[in-house]
């Protein structure tokens, strides 16, 4: 099946995305690429242009080098260093931009992470799960789904972190949360981003969001269908909690 570029841009929210190297997934967690975005895809930039530099060092070096112009330069030589200052001018408003907005990106993941009310857990919490023991606060009595996402994929944007409109309160596993509450079915989410490695086994993330339900023995099942089809995820809780 042809790999699709996950484009890491999202006029909502773009962050700071981490090189990852985790265990490939299922053969029969593999889905349209389209739907997912590979982990092996996280930008190494956190500002919204495509724009590739080796590191912001790079700005630096341009910033201050070559603007210098000889008494006895050419027309030539002379065009040149002014388009070099021109690079220089154009180098300082990109990184003074750039520092803008991550503090604009960082309050407005601040704002968002404030609104939602399915659980970020870490390593430790999902080694409980497997290890059939309760987690407090947040676990289920019937079992629990977790959700494998990192905030710079668009796809887990449009289903952990808001709607598609930038409403956090009505993101699909809010909204799933919600309904899984009468079920005594726990949900929760964790940022692949945030926690790098630390993926215990037996979960297997290569792409996301991946979905898992734990039943109460700590078995984790996949869920093999389209993350967004909210309707067969539904399906899929039911038929593991039946």
């Amino acid at each position: 099946m042809k790999r699709t570029i996950c484009v890491v841009f999202c006029a909502n929210l773009v962050l700071v995305a981490l090189s990852l190297k985790v265990p490939l997934p299922p053969a029969s967690n593999a889905l349209n690429s389209s739907l997912l975005c590979r982990l092996s895809d996280a930008a190494a930039s956190s500002f919204p242009l495509g724009f590739s530099l080796a590191s912001d060092e790079v700005l630096n070096f341009v910033a201050a080098n070559g603007t210098q112009q000889s008494p006895n330069a050419t027309s030539e030589e002379s065009a040149l260093v002014e388009k070099r200052e021109m690079l220089k001018q154009a180098m300082n408003a990109y990184k003074s931009q750039k520092v803008k907005f991550q503090a604009a990106q960082a309050k407005l993941m601040a704002a968002m992470e404030s609104l939602l009310n399915v659980p970020s857990i870490d390593p430790t919490a999902l080694q409980t799960l497997v290890q059939n023991q309760k987690v407090p606060n947040w676990s289920g009595k019937k079992g629990n789904l977790v959700v494998f996402y990192a905030p710079w994929c668009p796809h887990c944007q449009s289903f952990v972190l808001h709607d598609g409109n930038g409403n956090p309160e009505k993101a699909p596993l809010e909204e799933v949360r919600r309904v899984l509450l009468s079920k005594q079915v726990g949900v929760a989410r964790y940022d692949v981003q945030k926690n790098g490695q630390q993926i215990p086994m037996p979960f297997m993330v290569q792409a996301i969001p991946t979905i898992y339900f734990v039943n109460p023995s700590g078995k984790a099942v996949p869920f093999t269908g389209n993350p967004a089809d909210v309707l067969k995820l539904r399906n899929f809780i039911e038929a593991q909690i039946a």
